[in-house]
């Protein structure tokens, strides 16, 4: 199974999101409202990951 993460903006003052970014397993998925918040794509599939990367969000 392949793990892509298809990412969607709503750009300020449109009513409709549009595809912005399509994420492959081994990349980072970079918010486009939060400035400098990203997180790996592998965060979202895998549960070892996700905790790791959640107890780095916590420490910041």
């Amino acid at each position: 199974m392949k793990q892509r993460v298809y990412q969607h903006i709503l750009p300020e003052g449109a009513v409709e999101y549009f595809p912005a970014k399509v994420h492959q397993s081994s990349g980072f998925v970079e918010s486009y409202a939060i400035k400098g918040f990203n997180i790996p794509v592998s965060a979202i599939f895998d549960e070892a990951s996700n905790m790791e990367t959640l107890q780095k969000l916590m420490k910041q």
